[in-house]
């Protein structure tokens, strides 16, 4: 039983061709994206940015990655993604994310680091090619393997006299 569960988690991701270990529906990872993005969002030390100079070039290059995946070998997934993408007001913090679902963000610390908008779309290319490969999904998935291994040698190691500080 635990091999068929194991061999029903494995796919191939298209691009490196290479099999991943993923146990989280697409569905569920894509809810989790959502409700993160919305509670950062609601964070009240989050400040959206509402300037143009910092808004305008990060939808055109959101624009232009996304419609790219969506001719990519993830074109299913980038289709089914409810994109949506905010620049955060944030001068001290050099990153940008993007999560399951497709909702995406940058920091305005990120735009000296970036220099130019070719720049901004390596940053937010390699960001989005992690939720499309659904790398959150692989992680969770083999943190669960190893937290259900554990709970499984512990339990083993209990049944079978062994000390119980080891467990």
């Amino acid at each position: 039983m635990l091999f068929s569960v194991l061999l029903r988690g494995c796919q191939t991701n298209p691009y490196p061709d290479r099999y991943q270990f993923v146990m989280m529906p697409v569905d569920y990872m894509n809810e989790m994206g959502a409700v993160q993005y919305g509670q950062t969002l609601q964070d009240p030390k989050v400040s959206q940015s509402r300037d143009p100079k910092e808004t305008e070039p990060v939808k055109r290059v959101a624009a232009r990655i996304i419609e790219a995946a969506k001719r990519s070998k993830y074109a299913e997934t980038a289709i089914s993604f409810d994109w949506e993408i905010t620049v955060i007001k944030d001068d001290n913090t050099k990153n940008a994310w993007a999560l399951p679902g497709g909702k995406i963000a940058v920091y305005t610390g990120i735009f000296p680091m970036a220099k130019t908008e070719a720049g901004l779309a390596a940053i937010m290319g390699h960001e989005v090619i992690h939720a499309l490969a659904q790398h959150g999904g692989e992680r969770m998935s083999q943190g669960l393997v190893a937290q259900v291994g554990m709970t499984a040698a512990a339990i083993l190691l209990s049944t079978q006299g062994g000390n119980p500080a080891l467990g």
